[in-house]
């Protein structure tokens, strides 16, 4: 990854702290703050945002999430493209979200479900649209349609500003892992 020079981060369970740690530093990676891995089992009701619409992206839409994502996590939007294809969104265990007020998409999600679990991704909420509901409601989207699916629980990894939002879901927090990143 570091010849490719493409940002890049080590996350460990818990008992692997040491070992992830000395490898971590052999590779000029930087500590960040723990990441909290919360799951929940069943549906959960999530908010109504006035005026959120959310819906399934289109293979064809991919880098409307990267357009949504990028920015809202401090990332250029064709970085993520290069992971969020047309290709990975026509997959059929893979679902890409779109929330989108009066037409503008404000907030974007991804789900993974595979056996009985769906796991949650890149829940991002544009700067100017947080603290309204909208990253809750994409994320209660992608949870309920993964158990339609087949799943029976869903899992995440949760950012600082996330965890309370997903908290309220009825997501629990089942450890944290230790993170390193590409220094800036």
């Amino acid at each position: 990854m570091a010849a490719c020079r493409v940002p890049h981060c080590l996350e460990a369970r818990p008992g692997g702290r040491a070992a992830a740690k000395t490898i971590a530093e052999r590779r000029g990676l930087v500590a960040e703050p723990d990441i909290p891995l919360m799951a929940t089992v069943g549906g959960v009701e999530g908010p109504r945002p006035d005026g959120l619409v959310v819906r399934e992206l289109e293979p064809a839409e991919a880098s409307l999430h990267c357009e949504v994502a990028g920015p809202a996590f401090g990332a250029p939007p064709d970085l993520l493209a290069r992971l969020i294809t047309p290709a990975v969104l026509a997959l059929p265990e893979v679902r890409g979200y779109v929330g989108e007020v009066n037409g503008e998409a404000v907030v974007t999600a991804m789900s993974v479900t595979t056996e009985d679990a769906v796991g949650i991704f890149n829940v991002a909420t544009a700067p100017a649209y947080r603290r309204q509901g909208y990253g809750a409601a994409a994320t209660a989207r992608a949870l309920n349609d993964g158990l339609e699916a087949g799943a029976s629980w869903g899992w995440l990894q949760s950012t600082e500003a996330g965890h309370g939002v997903y908290a309220t879901l009825g997501f629990t927090t089942l450890e944290s892992w230790p993170c390193w990143v590409t220094a800036s």
